[in-house]
């Protein structure tokens, strides 16, 4: 913005008349009232585009005047241009697949059907391929038609979005819709209701990456409309006060800076794009690497196990989030809270720890009941810190202070930090190679006489 002003006031301020209101009241102030007034309207206009930075740009994607005769015939333009690349990316496929089909050893049969195939095809793709078929080199031609097939197929797929009724007045428009349209092709993911909870789901080096590119956009974008606006301010203050008109050097001045602001409106849209294709990538592979952990943290019930599974359960929450109410045919189970330890069982340190439990009991009397646990390392290492876990019975509950520790069967009881509310768990401390330790502690039933 600094830059911008600092152009204007170059270029644009002296062909205003020195009586032009704004600017006498500017001329009347003192120089540090003067400074403080100018950085005052940078700092507005810096506020004003960033509040409108979304309007402004969907003005550049062409969302406010696609209906218009102009914005109609855009987008014809854009439509016949997207069928002519499909077209001839299906005609590299199709030559493609009937080489790699074809057998290398009757080359020179393979290159006869290929020079008689190819009569059939655009003549672009005729003129492309006429040097390889002249050398009736196949390895060539198949490495050829693969190279024009990918970068055909790679213009589609970020330069516009997957159907033609879809496509937008602009270039820019398309390139944003095209990865906008991404998560939806792939995965039947709405993008516009789900990306605003996926990017606060992401690891947050990712969502800063996302954010400079996004940022890098809008300052192609900004800068592109304030090239625009200056050139515009230049034309019609030259055009209206005459100022440029009083001598040719002025003239020749004057429509060197429009000429110049134009070509940096256009250079900077330029830019935009080559940012949006960068936004996009970041977009388009934040849903590759994140949407599982969004589905789990809006509490769906989903174990992926196939595409079209995939694509069926994110259709449905696509569609949950878009209605604000279930619907028949569109409703999805949450998580239930579920164990996926059995009731009784021992860990230590790490990851792969084999360890068995062995559970017996000793019933007293209808009211109390005694639980033994033999806990034994079955590996040839030492376990670190090792837990025992115990799920009780409904209606039973851990008496406080019964349990016991025994380093040795038979051997002296010692006492056992627990911990825990149903599972309770035991810290029995390192386990050696084949050792064992039991556990043993008393439970009562709740609500018994003798509780």
């Amino acid at each position: 913005m600094i830059i911008f002003t600092t152009f204007f006031l170059l270029t644009a301020y002296p062909l205003f008349p020195e009586n032009f209101p704004i600017f006498s009241y500017l001329n009347s102030l003192e120089s540090e009232w003067m400074v403080i007034a100018i950085a005052f309207l940078i700092i507005v206009l810096s506020a004003v585009l960033f509040i409108f930075n979304n309007p402004l740009i969907r003005i550049y994607e062409g969302y406010p005047w696609r209906d218009s005769w102009y914005g109609k015939k855009l987008i014809k333009n854009k439509q016949q241009a997207f069928s002519t690349l499909q077209t001839q990316a299906n005609g590299w496929r199709t030559l493609l697949i009937f080489l790699k089909k074809a057998d290398d050893t009757v080359k020179k049969d393979t290159i006869k059907e290929l020079k008689q195939s190819i009569g059939n095809t655009p003549w672009s793709i005729r003129k492309s391929l006429k040097e390889d078929i002249d050398a009736e080199d196949l390895d060539a031609i198949k490495s050829s038609i693969n190279d024009k097939w990918t970068a055909l197929h790679r213009q589609l797929r970020v330069g516009y979005p997957p159907r033609k009724s879809l496509i937008l007045p602009t270039k820019v428009g398309n390139v944003v819709r095209s990865f906008e349209s991404y998560s939806d092709s792939a995965y039947g993911i709405d993008s516009i209701t789900l990306y605003p909870r996926l990017i606060a789901k992401i690891d947050s080096d990712y969502r800063a990456f996302i954010e400079n590119a996004k940022t890098s956009f809008d300052f192609m974008i900004n800068s592109s409309i304030l090239s625009g606006v200056l050139a515009l301010i230049l034309l019609f203050v030259g055009v209206g006060f005459g100022k440029p008109f009083m001598s040719n050097w002025e003239l020749s001045v004057w429509l060197g800076e429009v000429s110049l602001f134009i070509f940096l409106f256009f250079l900077f849209y330029k830019g935009a794009i080559n940012q949006a294709y960068a936004w996009g990538e970041a977009v388009k592979s934040s849903f590759d690497l994140f949407r599982n952990d969004l589905l789990k943290q809006l509490g769906f019930e989903y174990v992926p196990k196939t595409k079209d599974e995939e694509n069926l359960v994110w259709d449905k929450i696509s569609r949950y989030m878009l209605d604000g109410s279930p619907r028949k045919g569109h409703v999805l189970s949450y998580q239930k809270e579920k164990s996926s330890s059995p009731p009784t069982y021992a860990k230590g340190e790490g990851e792969d720890t084999d360890i068995t439990v062995l559970k017996t009991f000793e019933v007293k009397d209808n009211l109390t009941c005694k639980v033994f646990l033999e806990v034994c390392n079955s590996t040839q290492d030492t376990i670190n810190a090792v837990k025992v876990f115990d799920t009780l019975l409904p209606d039973w509950g851990f008496q406080s202070k019964s349990a016991q520790l025994y380093e040795h069967e038979g051997g002296e009881a010692q006492t056992v930090e627990v911990s825990g509310i149903n599972p309770y768990w035991f810290l029995i401390g390192d386990l050696q190679a084949n050792q064992k330790k039991w556990i043993q502690y008393q439970i009562i039933r709740l609500g018994g006489e003798n509780r």
